[in-house]
């Protein structure tokens, strides 16, 4: 006889949690990719490594490891502030931009 509650939660191992985190994932980035294609466009995934890390204007990588609830990043090169998110969102771009070789005239 089982000793469980009816109305017990069950726990999910850790590594099914990630699976079903990145499978998930997955199938956004694939319905993102059919929703753009229909439409006559093209997408271009960027691995986000190290873009909250990295100074939008000047490039460099931060010396110390921000942490999650530093929500604003201040360059120790140029000493350029600006939000947490936003700074990483002007590095995505930046790097989709290079990927594609269609870097803007500075302005991001």
């Amino acid at each position: 006889m089982s000793k469980k509650k009816p109305n017990q939660k069950r726990k999910i191992n850790k590594y099914t949690v990630k699976s079903l985190q990145q499978a998930s994932l997955r199938m956004l980035g694939d319905f993102t990719t059919y929703k753009v294609q229909e439409t006559g466009k093209w997408i271009v995934f960027v691995d986000p490594k190290d873009t909250s890390q990295t100074c939008s204007k000047c490039h460099q990588k931060s010396l110390i490891k921000q942490e999650l609830n530093d929500r604003i990043f201040i360059c120790a090169f140029c000493k350029n502030e600006l939000d947490r998110d936003i700074n990483a969102a002007h590095n995505i771009l930046y790097k989709a931009q290079t990927e594609l070789g269609t870097l803007s005239s500075g302005r991001i």
